[in-house]
């Protein structure tokens, strides 16, 4: 048996292929479960041995290929998200066919990619020696591997209609998960809206901006440079992310949401918020969950549902005004009384 990482992977795509193609020509809705269930172990097992071992070593090993890295690591970040909600799912729903079928189109265009594009550039770059030091550790991981997409490291939890679950939150990378899928939704109601509308809604993503980025400076990062290997040059590049977002929310609030020019930089703020979100999912919170504790990290939510309570993104009546105070001014000094209280509620006695 060929112990070369690429031979590995290339023969995970046939396996899954044919479970593509078994799923396809199933006739009935107890086959089609059966065969989406195969599909799902399959791509779970091969999602996590790609995104814990080959993507990591890639990226020690070949850094000019980071980009393709990221690429892979946020199509894998979908593909997962889909099989969470398959999972979750059942051949009754009308949904599953449609869901069913985006999971296979995704998965089989990110294989022809690797393929074709980057799997001929890593064997250049790495040579025969090193791919089978990759193909031997990911052939020692996958028998740890997990079996079902909500055992993958920083995995969304799903009710039965596909749809995340808030209630089973469980720690701070679970909130700060959710917390980018709420500044996902936030930017499309922006760019969506018009006049005070837009405004209202521009306001709500500084809020939760300033909660999120403030969180991770004051809980997540400090805790990633103490516990995970390579953690302060991780933190490092966030950090820089994070200050070239802040610089460019800036110029959006000082020109506001009418200027013809609001647009074109508030999508350029999208692209790197955005583009931040998947290296902290990639890199930072898959680390996290795998170097610290379930029971530390689920102490750590305090701090940043402080900040929440007191910027709330969707405010219920009465306590718009009764946080005005704190709300008003520029959004970067948001940022810092955003921070004194994440620090306070850090420090506060249990």
């Amino acid at each position: 048996m060929s112990t070369d990482a690429i031979v590995l992977l290339k023969e995970d795509h046939k396996e899954i292929r044919r479970l593509f193609r078994e799923f396809q020509s199933a006739e009935t809705k107890r086959s089609k479960g059966a065969a989406m269930r195969r599909v799902v172990k399959a791509l779970t097992i091969y999602s996590y041995l790609e995104n814990e071992c080959m993507h990591p070593e890639l990226r020690k090993r070949l850094p000019d290929l980071e980009d393709d890295v990221l690429r892979s690591y946020e199509e894998n970040h979908v593909a997962e998200v889909l099989c969470t909600e398959l999972a979750a799912m059942t051949p009754d729903d009308e949904r599953f066919n449609a869901k069913a079928t985006v999971l296979i189109e995704t998965v089989s265009r990110h294989f022809g990619k690797e393929e074709e594009g980057w799997f001929p550039q890593v064997r250049e770059g790495l040579g025969r020696k090193q791919l089978q030091e990759i193909g031997a550790q990911m052939i020692k991981l996958r028998k740890k591997a997990p079996r079902k997409p909500a055992q993958l490291p920083g995995a969304a939890t799903v009710t039965g209609d596909g749809k995340p679950d808030g209630s089973a939150e469980q720690d701070v990378v679970d909130l700060l998960l959710r917390q980018h899928t709420q500044i996902r939704d936030l930017f499309i109601e922006v760019e969506s809206a018009t006049g005070k509308a837009r405004t209202d809604a521009f306001q709500r993503l500084v809020r939760l901006l300033a909660v999120h980025e403030t969180a991770e400076e004051q809980v997540v990062h400090p805790l990633t440079r103490l516990r995970v290997h390579g953690g302060d040059d991780i933190v490092d590049d966030r950090l820089a992310e994070e200050h070239s977002a802040k610089e460019t929310l800036a110029e959006l609030e000082k020109m506001g949401p009418d200027a013809p020019e609001f647009p074109q930089l508030l999508d350029q703020l999208r692209i790197d918020v955005l583009d931040h979100a998947s290296k902290e999912e990639a890199y930072e919170f898959r680390y996290l969950r795998r170097e610290v504790g379930g029971a530390e990290l689920r102490t750590m939510t305090a701090a940043v549902k402080a900040a929440e309570a007191v910027a709330p993104t969707h405010p219920h009546p009465g306590v718009e005004s009764a946080t005005a105070n704190t709300l008003a001014g520029p959004a970067l000094s948001l940022f810092d009384r955003t921070k004194d209280l994440v620090q306070k509620a850090i420090t506060a006695p249990s």
